[in-house]
């Protein structure tokens, strides 16, 4: 598959197929979580709510996870390992000397990484809800994998970007990753701005090219001396 720009794009991580055999009580309590995160926000989140519409007794949330955040640590690996395993496809589709774009595709494309029990939403919704909210203790394991995946492609933008130091380019795509989440799931932020077009880019390649495009002139960039 190839992005609008003609660049090769791995097809996005497959959703979860169909199951033949019903599902346990432990992953009706992460969809039942995942979706309700996914409508409403983490802050919003309540254990009765997820028993509710997982359709459980509440007490199995303790009985399965020991409690709500070993509920969430679970879901945050499930879906931070199906955005690690499309980074990790497309970064090893890389050449030796691959360019600025390639690079970011393989950064940016596992943003459009389906959710681990919600296909039609994004992992990294439930990413972008939950790490910078819940403590240290659910989180942990998840950024630590999500660390580890990054570092390859820093190195490479370290080697293609040669007039940037390494932190100005961590800097400058923590810019562009919150520009990301504002395209992707929700932005209050963004409001001003698309109240001047009407709508979110389109789905699809489109919105990818937008957001590499973006990217590549923030690294690109070099202000005047």
């Amino acid at each position: 598959m190839r992005s609008a720009a003609g660049r090769k794009v791995s097809p996005a991580a497959e959703a979860p197929a169909d199951r033949a055999n019903p599902m346990t009580v432990e992953e009706k309590l992460l969809a039942a979580a995942e979706a309700l995160i996914i409508e409403q926000g983490f802050h919003r989140l309540r254990t009765r709510a997820i028993a509710a519409r997982a359709g459980v007794n509440l007490g199995m949330i303790r009985y399965c996870f020991g409690g709500i955040d070993g509920l969430l640590r679970k879901l945050l690996l499930l879906d931070s390992d199906a955005y690690i395993r499309r980074q990790l496809a497309l970064t090893e589709t890389l050449g030796r000397r691959p360019s600025l774009e390639d690079i970011l595709l393989a950064l940016l494309a596992p943003l459009d990484t389906p959710a681990a029990f919600t296909p039609n939403a994004r992992a990294s919704t439930v990413l972008h809800e939950v790490m910078p909210c819940a403590n240290a203790s659910i989180t942990k394991a998840a950024e630590e994998r999500l660390h580890k995946s990054f570092i390859p492609l820093v190195d490479r933008l370290v080697e293609a970007c040669p007039h940037l130091t390494r932190e100005a380019i961590c800097w400058r795509l923590c810019c562009v990753l919150g520009g990301a989440n504002s395209l992707y799931p929700r932005a209050p932020g963004a409001q001003l701005f698309l109240s001047l077009v009407g709508h979110y880019p389109p789905e699809g390649p489109g919105r990818l090219d937008e957001l590499i495009a973006t990217a590549a002139g923030a690294l690109s960039y070099r202000p005047a001396r």
